[in-house]
C-alpha cells in the first residue's frame, strides 16, 4: 500500500525557503515532526489536508507549489495528481476542529446513525470486511510466491541465455526471449554431448579463424632391425695370428700400427716419430701385409657401421613435429600426446644406437675378442622401436591430414560445433525450465484468483458502504475516547436530535469549555470517525497536528497514550507538535524504532525537526530537517539552545539565518542557568545583579553590559516553543549578548561550562 515518502518540491509555502535541504528526510511509518510556534507546522498540516480532499487546501497561502514522492515511485502535489490519496489521509487540525465542531451550539456534527433497515447492511458490511481481510491477508504472500517464481524464472532464463551467448560468443544478439523461443520449438532430450567432447567442441568454437595447412612428419632414418644383426656379425668376428709376432702379444695396437703407418707413408717420413729409430723397408712390408690382411676389412666394417649408427641417429634428431597450437583444437589434445610418444620413442632408439656405437668403437680396439651386442641394441628391439616410430609418425600425419581437411571446411565445421553446443546446453538446463515454468503459472493461478476475489469483496463493502448513513450514534466512543484522553470521566457526550450534548458530572454544559477539553473533544471526533466508515486503520495515513493544547501535564501523559494505543496499527502516522513536553513523550516512544535492528530490519520511525531560519530581511526560511542531536538525546531544550548560543559567540557567520531569532534563546539559557544558580522567586535582572556584584568573578565590564542589555529584552514566549520572534537588538548586539553569556557561565561554574561545552561538541 502507498505511503508517503518525501517533499520533493515546496515553495510559497508561508515560511517555508523555497529551496529544499541538500537531503529531504524521508518519511516513514511513524514520524514525528517538532517545531516552535510561528515555524511552519500548521501549514505542514495544510498540505496534508490537500491530499486527504484532492484539492489544494484553501488556507494555504497563495502561490503554495508542492511535490510529493510516493514509495511507489510516483509523485503527487499542486501540479496535479492530488486526488491519488483522497480516502486514505485523514488530517485532525486546528482547520478540522473549526469545520467540525461548533461551540457556540454545544454540540458537534453527527457521525452516523444506524436505524433498523440498515441492520442488514451492517451485518453484511461486517461480514464482507471480515472476508475481505482474510484476502487482502492471503493476497500479499500469493504476490510474493508469484514474483519469487517469475523472478526464479526470469532469472535462470537470463543466466541460460547468457551461458550460451558467451558459449557460442553471441553476445547482445542471444537472449532470453531467444531462448524461450528455442524450448517452446523443441524438446532437447538426448543432445548431451560427452564430457570427452566438450572441450574440443568449445576450443573450434573459440577458433576465430582456419589455421594454416601443415607439412607431414617426414621419417629419415636407416632401418634399425637390420643394422643390429650387422653388428652383431661383426662384434663376433676374431683375427687369426699374424706374421709379427708382436702384434699377436699385442692386438689391441693395430689400430695404432695402421693409423701410424698411414702417416708416415703419406708424409714421406724414414724415421719412427715415436722411437727415431729408421724405418726399414722390410718392416714395413710386414706391416703393411698384416694391415691388409683380415684387421683392414673388420676396421673397415667396423667404421662402416658406425658411421650408419650416425646417420640414423642425425635421421632421428631431424624429425620435425608441428607444434601443437598450430592444430585444430579438434586434434590438437591427440597430436600433442602422439608428439610426446614420437619423442620418447626417438629417444630410445637414439640411446639404442649410441649403445651399438659404443659396442663398434670397443671392437676396433679389441679385434681378437668376441663382444655382444647390448640389450637395448638387439635386432629384436631395434625392429619394435623402428616399427613404433613409423606407426608414430603415421598417426601424426593423419592427424596433419585432418586439420588440413578441417581447415577447408572450419566455416560449416565452426556452425555445425555452435550449434551442437548451444543444444548441449539446451538439454541440460531444459528440465530446471520446466520446473520454473510450471511453479509460475501455478503461482499467477493462485494470486490471480485471490485478486479476483478482493476485488469482488470491494466491491461489494463500496456497496454495502453506499446503503449506510454517514451518521449515527458514536456518542459513546467520543465519551470513551475523551475520558481516555483527559484521564478523567466527569465530561460525557450524549447523542440527541440533530447532533450531540456535553455534559459535565451528568449535567447540561452551560458555560465555555476549557480550550484542552475542546481540543480533546474534537480530537476524540476525530477518532470516531475513522472507526464510523468501518476503515481498515491498516490503509490509512492519519496526520495529528497539536492534539495536547492547553492541557496539563497528566492529561497530556492519558492523551499520548490514548493516541499511541489507537493509532499505532495505521498504514503511516505523522504527529506535529510545538509542545515540547509532548515531543519528548513521542520521541521515548519512536526513538527505539528509529534505529535499525541487529537482524537486519531497517528503521520504521523518523523524528524530524521544523528549522526556523529566517533571512535578515524577516522572511521565513523554515526546513523540515533531522532532529538535531540535541532535542533528539535530551528531554530538556536547554541543551539545544546552549548549542545554538554557543555557537553563535563562536562563529557568527555559522549561525546565519538563525541570528534574529537568537535573543529569546540567550535570555531562556540565561533563565535557566540562573535558576539553577540562585533557586527562588527573584526575578531575572536581581539574579544577574547579585552575580555582577559579586567582586570575586572579577567581571569583564564590556560583558557585564551586554548581560544587562540582555536582561532588559522583552521575553516572547516562557519556553523554546514559542522562540520563532524578532527582536530589536541589532545583530551586533546579539553577538555580544551571546559571548556575554558564554562569558558569565564560564566564570561562576566553570565545571558546568566545560561540561556543556564538551556534551555540544
Amino acid at each position: 500500500m502507498t505511503t508517503i515518502l518525501e517533499f520533493r518540491k515546496l515553495s510559497g509555502a508561508g515560511v517555508f525557503a523555497d529551496v529544499p535541504p541538500p537531503v529531504a528526510p524521508q518519511f516513514l511509518k511513524y514520524n514525528l515532526i517538532y517545531g516552535f510556534n510561528g515555524s511552519g507546522k500548521t501549514t505542514l498540516s495544510r498540505i496534508f489536508a490537500s491530499l486527504e480532499g484532492g484539492t489544494l487546501d484553501g488556507e494555504l497561502p497563495e502561490g503554495t507549489r508542492f511535490e510529493i514522492a510516493l514509495s511507489d515511485g510516483s509523485t503527487i502535489g499542486s501540479a496535479g495528481g492530488l486526488d491519488r490519496l483522497k480516502g486514505r489521509v485523514l488530517v485532525f487540525n486546528a482547520d478540522f476542529q473549526e469545520r467540525n465542531l461548533q461551540w457556540k451550539r454545544g454540540f458537534a456534527q453527527p457521525v452516523f446513525i444506524v436505524g433498523e433497515q440498515q441492520a442488514e447492511a451492517v451485518q453484511a458490511l461486517e461480514s464482507a470486511n471480515a472476508r475481505l481481510a482474510e484476502a487482502r491477508a492471503r493476497l500479499p504472500d500469493a504476490l510474493a510466491a508469484r514474483r519469487t517464481a517469475d523472478q526464479q524464472l526470469e532469472l535462470f532464463k537470463r543466466d541460460t541465455a547468457r551461458e550460451i551467448s558467451e558459449a557460442l560468443i553471441l553476445g547482445r544478439r542471444y537472449n532470453a526471449t531467444n531462448l524461450e523461443q528455442e524450448f517452446a520449438r523443441r524438446s532437447y532430450a538426448g543432445c548431451l554431448v560427452s564430457e570427452q567432447d566438450l572441450p574440443a567442441l568449445v576450443g573450434r568454437l573459440t577458433q576465430e579463424g582456419a589455421l594454416d595447412p601443415l607439412r607431414p612428419v617426414v621419417a629419415d632414418w636407416s632401418v634399425l632391425g637390420g643394422l643390429a644383426s650387422k653388428v652383431q656379425r661383426v662384434l663376433s668376428e676374431v683375427i687369426g695370428e699374424l706374421k709379427i709376432a708382436d702384434f699377436n702379444a699385442h692386438p689391441s695396437m693395430l689400430a695404432w700400427a695402421s693409423s701410424g703407418l698411414d702417416y708416415h707413408q703419406s708424409a714421406g717420413i724414414k724415421d719412427c716419430l715415436f722411437c727415431g729409430g729408421t724405418l726399414q723397408p722390410e718392416r714395413m712390408q710386414q706391416l703393411q701385409e698384416v694391415i691388409n690382411n683380415r684387421y683392414s676389412t673388420i676396421s673397415r666394417e667396423i667404421n662402416t657401421l658406425i658411421a650408419a649408427c650416425l646417420g640414423a641417429e642425425k635421421g632421428l634428431a631431424a624429425l620435425v613435429v608441428p607444434s601443437r597450437n598450430d592444430l585444430s583444437t579438434s586434434v590438437r589434445d591427440r597430436f600433442s600426446q602422439k608428439a610426446i610418444e614420437l619423442g620418447e620413442q626417438s629417444q630410445a632408439a637414439r640411446l639404442a644406437l649410441k649403445a651399438l656405437q659404443g659396442a663398434l668403437e670397443r671392437k676396433n680396439s679389441s679385434l681378437d675378442k668376441e663382444l655382444s651386442v647390448p640389450a637395448s641394441g638387439s635386432q629384436e628391439a631395434l625392429e619394435k622401436l623402428d616399427g613404433d616410430l613409423r606407426a608414430t609418425v603415421s598417426e601424426l600425419n593423419s592427424l596433419i591430414a585432418d586439420h588440413n581437411t578441417e581447415g577447408d571446411r572450419f566455416a560449416q565445421l565452426k556452425e555445425e560445433a555452435a550449434e551442437r553446443l548451444k543444444q548441449h546446453i539446451l538439454a541440460r538446463a531444459e528440465p530446471t525450465y520446466k520446473l520454473h515454468v510450471d511453479a509460475a503459472v501455478v503461482a499467477k493461478r493462485a494470486s490471480d484468483e485471490i485478486g479476483e476475489e478482493v476485488a469482488g469483496l470491494d466491491q461489494t463493502v463500496v456497496r454495502l458502504s453506499a446503503d449506510i448513513r454517514a451518521h449515527g450514534p458514536a456518542a459513546d466512543v467520543i465519551t470513551k475516547g475523551l475520558q481516555d484522553y483527559l484521564g478523567r470521566g466527569d465530561l460525557d457526550v450524549i447523542a440527541v436530535e440533530g447532533g450531540f450534548q456535553l455534559r459535565r458530572g451528568g449535567k447540561q454544559v452551560r458555560g465555555p469549555l476549557s480550550e484542552g477539553e475542546k481540543t480533546a473533544i474534537a480530537l476524540c471526533y476525530f477518532m470516531s470517525t475513522i472507526q464510523a466508515e468501518r476503515r481498515r486503520l491498516s490503509d490509512l495515513i492519519v496526520v495529528i497536528d497539536d492534539p495536547v493544547s492547553s492541557l496539563d501535564g497528566r492529561a497530556l501523559n492519558y492523551s499520548f497514550n490514548m493516541l499511541k494505543s489507537r493509532l499505532d496499527g495505521v498504514k503511516q502516522l505523522f504527529l506535529l507538535t510545538h509542545n515540547l513536553h509532548y515531543m519528548s513523550q513521542v520521541k521515548k516512544w519512536l526513538k527505539p524504532k528509529s534505529r535499525a535492528k541487529d537482524d537486519g530490519k531497517p528503521a520504521v520511525a523518523a523524528i524530524l525537526f521544523i528549522d526556523p531560519r529566517r533571512t535578515g530581511e524577516g522572511v521565513g526560511a523554515s526546513r523540515l530537517i533531522a532532529m538535531p542531536k540535541h532535542l533528539r538525546d535530551w528531554d530538556s531544550e536547554y541543551h539545544y539552545l546552549f548549542d545554538m548560543v554557543m555557537r553563535l559567540a563562536q562563529d557568527p557567520g555559522e549561525m546565519d539565518g538563525y541570528v534574529y531569532l537568537m535573543p529569546n534563546a540567550i535570555r531562556k539559557v540565561l533563565e535557566v542557568f540562573l535558576a539553577f544558580k540562585l533557586p527562588g522567586n527573584d526575578g531575572l535582572g536581581s539574579k544577574v545583579d547579585t552575580f555582577v556584584k559579586d567582586k570575586s568573578f572579577n567581571w569583564d565590564p564590556v560583558r557585564v553590559r551586554a548581560i544587562e542589555s540582555l536582561v532588559q529584552v522583552e521575553s516572547h514566549g516562557d519556553s523554546v516553543e514559542d522562540l520563532v520572534s524578532f527582536s530589536d537588538m541589532t545583530v551586533e548586539e546579539i553577538v555580544q549578548a551571546a559571548e556575554a553569556l558564554m562569558y558569565l557561565i564560564h566564570v561562576v561554574d566553570p565545571t558546568h561550562s566545560a561540561r556543556m561545552r564538551k556534551a555540544c561538541a
